[in-house]
This record gives C-alpha cells, sequence and structure tokens, in this order.
C-alpha cells in the first residue's frame, strides 16, 4: 500500500475514535446537566466592606480614656 493509503486509514481511525469520546462526552454531560436540576447550586455570596462592622459588642477603648481609668484605679488601690 503507498504512504497516502496509510495516512487515510489513519485518519480514518482517528474520527471513530473522536465519535466515541464525543458519545461519552455526552452523556457525561447529560448526567452532570441532570444532576444540577436535582440540587441546583447556591447562590454566590458576597462580602460587604464598605462599613466597618463590630462583632462581640466590644469596642477598643482610646488610650487617654485607657490612661483614665488606670490612673483611677492606681490611686483607689494606694499603690
Amino acid at each position: 500500500m503507498s504512504e497516502t493509503l496509510y495516512m487515510y486509514q489513519d485518519l480514518l481511525s482517528e474520527i471513530e475514535l473522536i465519535k466515541h469520546q464525543m458519545k461519552y462526552l455526552n452523556c457525561e454531560y447529560k448526567n452532570i446537566y441532570n444532576k444540577s436540576l436535582i440540587s441546583p447550586p447556591k447562590g454566590v455570596g458576597t462580602t460587604d466592606y464598605s462599613k466597618e462592622r463590630v462583632t462581640g459588642g466590644l469596642m477598643q477603648t482610646p488610650a487617654y480614656d485607657a490612661l483614665g481609668a488606670w490612673t483611677s484605679l492606681w490611686r483607689c488601690t494606694g499603690s
């Protein structure tokens, strides 16, 4: 056989392999699609950083207030 005929046979076998791959990929796509209908994906959540939110109810005390509280405690203990 000539080299052209071998190349043609290779091409035909490659086409058959691609047909099989397409068949199985189509089945896989249908399975994934049907599963997504049973349990649809949930919405995408986002975080809003535009406002500062304090969690736990604790706020940082300014330094001058903390120093004043420390001074008054120091005087009460008599040290």
